[in-house]
């Protein structure tokens, strides 16, 4: 597009703005009578980004072509010819259009750029990377977001090219120029990423740490790879030291935030969220930190920290999830109820939030909601009742919803692929319903086969019955074998 127009600053910011748009609207409408009618160059602008922005690509292309024929030698306009070509897939037709505009225009790192771009949907991996060279080479005078995404696109192409330490050496380079970019160590590590060399990055981002001690991005890096790697607790030394060397270390403190409630730490894990605030838009470390109350069961807590973030509520069902739990915690089903079915309204696979609508709807004696809410599900996603039948076969269970859970285990049953797991839970429900000494045995002999998945049934049919003293004894001696 031309330059970094936003159309809706220039419609919206002043009424004097509003009206030159108005003003070349009317204009452009007298092209299907006259196409003689004048525009200067900032009209084409101006009409061109409007287009582009509302979607109206017939328009968009009018103007431009009408543009070519005022301005034939205007390499803004070639460019943004070739940006409608590139839509179009027609990227052959656009470098012709991008060559013309160079021709005027040979030092301008913008139309290098676009130039490299082209040429790489075009697979000319050589001439791309010539064209990205010249493009850094004149972008001495240009702004830094702009150069830095040269050298975030240039070495996104020596990545893909199998590059590695050439895509390394851009963005070495880049650093010197910008220091305190932080795009440009996030390219640093996806260069690693994007060919998985994970524990290439952790010897990488050490010897930069090396070699500056007090580099908090590469401290993050450092602990973005171990955490990758599955080294928690050496992402958290990392985290820690990212965020000592730094005041700046923002995404340090979120990712130590993200640690520390994975750990059930959760006031360390609100301290670091709180922490981790980039500027008065960034709201969702509040929701994080709501989350963590939750988790903490702390109701009030949570909706003090939603309410700070109230702006995303209609952004993200996280939000309404949450302020449903802060409800439930509480016990007040019904009004719970609501903040979880707008949820499923939104996102009808995210099980956490029907099984909290189920029991919602359960206290409240909803049950024919709830049951067709189930068979909307069973039909819909069927995959979604597999994978969670035996929390739902121990919900209907307790909630003595008999039909629903013969319809659970015919489901199941026509499977085959769950046998196990079925004999497991009607062993569960045999000593529930008939606490006999033939029935204890005959779960605990199914306990022994399969114990994980054993004791997890017994936590969706009745969680007292891990304090039987067999079935407790089970599970220590299962824990002594997983120590050794």
């Amino acid at each position: 597009m031309f330059g970094d127009y936003d159309d809706n600053e220039m419609e919206y910011d002043d009424m004097a703005a509003k009206e030159r748009v108005k003003d070349c609207l009317e204009r452009f409408k007298l092209l299907e009578q006259d196409d003689s009618v004048y525009f200067s160059e900032d009209d084409i602008e101006i009409l061109s980004n409007h287009f582009f922005f509302s979607g109206q690509h017939q328009n968009h292309i009018r103007i431009v072509d009408h543009g070519l024929m005022l301005y034939p030698n205007k390499s803004s306009v070639l460019i943004e010819k070739a940006h409608i070509l590139s839509h179009e897939h027609a990227y052959e037709e656009a470098l012709d259009y991008i060559k013309t505009a160079k021709l005027y225009e040979p030092y301008n790192s913008f139309i290098l750029k676009i130039e490299a771009e082209t040429l790489l949907e075009l697979d000319r991996i050589t001439e791309a990377d010539e064209s990205f060279q010249l493009a850094i080479e004149y972008s001495e005078f240009e702004e830094e977001e702009f150069v830095v995404d040269i050298y975030t696109a240039y070495a996104q192409m020596l990545c893909q090219n199998n590059k590695i330490k050439l895509a390394n050496q851009l963005i070495e380079k880049a650093i010197l120029r910008y220091p305190k970019n932080e795009s440009l160590y996030e390219q640093l590590a996806f260069n690693f990423i994007a060919i998985n060399q994970y524990d290439q990055a952790i010897v990488y981002f050490k010897q930069r740490i090396d070699a500056d001690p007090y580099d908090h991005f590469s401290w993050f890096n450092l602990g973005k790879f171990y955490e990758i790697t599955g080294n928690k607790n050496d992402a958290e030394s990392a985290y820690e030291y990212a965020t000592l060397s730094s005041k700046d270390a923002k995404n340090a403190h979120f990712n130590l935030g993200a640690l520390y409630e994975e750990k059930g730490a959760y006031q360390m894990a609100v301290d670091h969220f709180l922490s981790s605030f980039k500027d008065q838009d960034d709201l969702y470390p509040y929701v994080c930190a709501a989350r963590c109350y939750i988790k903490f069961e702390d109701p009030i807590r949570a909706r003090y920290y939603l309410d700070q973030a109230k702006e995303m509520e209609n952004l993200i069902s996280e939000y309404l999830f949450l302020k449903g739990k802060s409800y439930m915690l509480e016990q007040d089903y019904r009004k719970a109820g609501v903040f979880f079915n707008s949820v499923y309204k939104l996102d009808k696979e995210d099980f956490e939030n029907i099984f909290c609508l189920f029991q919602c709807l359960a206290f409240n004696l909803e049950y024919l909601k709830l049951e067709h809410i189930y068979f909307n599900i069973k039909r819909v996603s069927p995959n979604l009742i597999l994978q969670h039948w035996v929390e739902l076969a121990g919900f209907f269970f307790r909630e003595l919803y008999s039909d629903l859970l013969e319809d659970i285990f015919q489901t199941i049953d026509k499977t085959k692929n769950y046998q196990e797991d079925l004999d497991i839970v009607h062993s569960a429900i045999n000593f529930i319903e008939s606490p006999s000494k033939q029935n204890k045995e005959r779960l605990l002999s199914q306990l022994i086969h399969n114990f994980e998945d054993g004791i997890d049934t017994l936590k969706w049919f009745d969680p007292t019955l891990l304090i039987d003293e067999d079935i407790h004894q089970l599970i220590i001696i299962y824990q002594n074998q997983s120590n050794e």
